[in-house]
């Protein structure tokens, strides 16, 4: 993910460019995120890369800048295609993703910030290229935060 150089200001893109080869403008292809929103995180996964980015709309109270709305993880092919979108719980401050190095299953933590009235949550997904799934759910404060760690 990159912000700032070479991208216009104020907005975060995911930066795709294949190692060792550059593009016939020696520039990384940038993923814009959907509009109002902001990518939290990428890794990739057996079929192209999979990020996860979180939104102000759909924020029933707190408005502009909360990314505390809609959350998605969104699945992309190595060549910037989206594939999939499938949404996650409300409300996405931080993401750590992690791939699994052997089967390329991703394991996604969703930090869930604590604003009244919700309470701070980390919830932990699966996606294995075709499905996502939750795998557990945690009560959290600032000091603790569950990572993504491949098994």
């Amino acid at each position: 993910m990159v912000g700032g150089i070479a991208c216009p200001e104020g907005r975060d893109y995911l930066a795709l460019a294949r190692a060792g080869t550059a593009s016939h403008t020696g520039e990384p292809k940038l993923i814009d995120p959907d509009r109002s929103c902001m990518f939290q995180g990428a890794a990739f996964d057996r079929v192209g890369i999979v990020a996860a980015e979180g939104c102000e709309h759909g924020d029933p109270e707190h408005g502009v800048g909360s990314y505390l709305g809609d959350a998605y993880i969104l699945q992309y092919t190595p060549h910037g295609q989206l594939i999939r979108r499938m949404p996650i719980k409300l409300g996405l401050e931080q993401a750590v993703i992690a791939t699994e190095p052997t089967t390329h299953d991703v394991l996604i933590t969703q930090d869930q910030p604590a604003n009244e009235p919700y309470p701070e949550r980390d919830w932990l997904w699966e996606f294995d290229g075709r499905h996502l799934r939750l795998i557990a759910h945690y009560k959290a404060d600032d000091a603790a935060q569950v990572l993504a760690i491949p098994w």
